[in-house]
Parts: structure tokens; sequence; C-alpha cells
């Protein structure tokens, strides 16, 4: 869950490129608060709870995530993945 601040400059950002908003939820909750326990780091990929079925028509799509034990979690991976 992004922090108040990470909020506001996700909302501005999406108003000034009329962007849309979705995020990124593991289909169950990590077994570590934040995502960066050592069991985390072992799941090669992660169950996605809501998935877009309209992804081709973006032309861009910005990510931002936080970075767990200098990578990237792997939810993304496994967005990107599909």
């Amino acid at each position: 869950m992004p922090t108040i601040r990470q909020q506001i400059i996700l909302l501005r950002l999406a108003d000034s490129l009329g962007a849309d908003i979705f995020g990124i939820e593991p289909a169950d909750p990590y077994p570590y608060p934040n995502g960066s326990g050592t069991d985390c780091q072992k799941v090669s990929y992660v169950e996605i709870r809501c998935r877009r079925d309209n992804m081709c028509e973006y032309s861009l799509i910005f990510l931002g995530f936080p970075i767990w034990q200098c990578s990237i979690p792997t939810i993304i991976h496994s967005f990107i993945e599909s």
C-alpha cells in the first residue's frame, strides 16, 4: 500500500497525464508485511489478485514499486510476464 506521500505523487502524475491508475496486488497476502522476508525471495511467481483485460490498449505503462532486498518485487516480474 502506498504511503500518503506516494499517493499524492501518483494522483498528481496521473492527473497531469490523464492516466489510469491500477494497483498490482497478490492474490494471497505476503507472509511479511512489506514482502521483504526470506520466504518471499524464494518465490519465483506470485499470483495477481485482479488483472486488466485491456492491457493491449495501453501504449505506455509506468510501474512504481518499492525495492526489496536490492531487487524488483516478484509480483512485478509476474505482472510483466503476464
